[in-house]
């Protein structure tokens, strides 16, 4: 099962807020972010999105980008792979692995992992395996479960909202919403393509 991906809000200039679940705050770069987290960036503001190595997001002025259950770059192709592909992260109980049809000994987080490795995980025992696109896939109690040459996560989605241009100066302070965004939050209508406010993008 691939386990709900993590980007990093990496950098900032300018005003940019960012909605956890309830309202747009100021957050500083570093915070985690998770499916469903918006980042929104204001007049003459931008913010960078990282995932992993050669995988960020740029949200320039205007934009509002969604962070998605999928990876916004392309999925690694493993195939005819002959570096690791994945490296197991966490682990709990015990894990033994197989390669080049040796038998199998115990592993420890940090193993480094080829296509075609098969890992035996144990009886309430599990495993966090992370691919080299930023994928990661959590296996539990598996008899033989074997790296594949493909990643396992749904890629390449990139969820942009527009805003409204914000007209004058705001002086804000972290964590405190800016009553403004309210009024100029924007969502295309894809049906007639005018611009309706949605109430749900900076509600408080």
């Amino acid at each position: 099962m691939a386990a709900p991906l993590q980007a990093t809000l990496k950098e900032i200039t300018g005003s940019v807020l960012v909605n956890q679940g309830e309202q747009f705050i100021e957050l500083a770069p570093g915070t985690q972010l998770k499916p469903g987290d918006r980042v929104m960036s204001m007049e003459d503001s931008k913010a960078l999105v990282r995932y992993f190595d050669d995988c960020e997001v740029e949200v320039k002025e205007g934009d509002v980008y969604t962070i998605d259950e999928r990876l916004p770059c392309p999925c690694l192709n493993f195939k005819d792979e002959e570096d690791p592909v994945a490296t197991l992260v966490e682990s709990t109980g015990d894990l033994a692995l197989r390669q080049y049809d040796e038998s199998y000994a115990g592993i420890a987080a940090g193993q480094m992992l080829h296509v075609g490795d098969r890992v035996r995980i144990a009886d309430e025992a599990k495993g966090m395996f992370e691919y080299r696109d930023g994928c990661r896939e959590e296996v539990a109690e598996s008899n033989d479960f074997e790296i594949p040459d493909q990643s396992p996560c749904l890629c390449a989605a990139l969820i942009f909202d527009k805003v409204a241009p914000i007209q004058g100066s705001l002086v804000t302070e972290p964590g405190i919403l800016i009553p403004t965004i309210i009024a100029a939050c924007l969502a295309i209508d894809h049906d007639d393509d005018t611009f309706n406010c949605k109430d749900g993008q900076a509600s408080p």
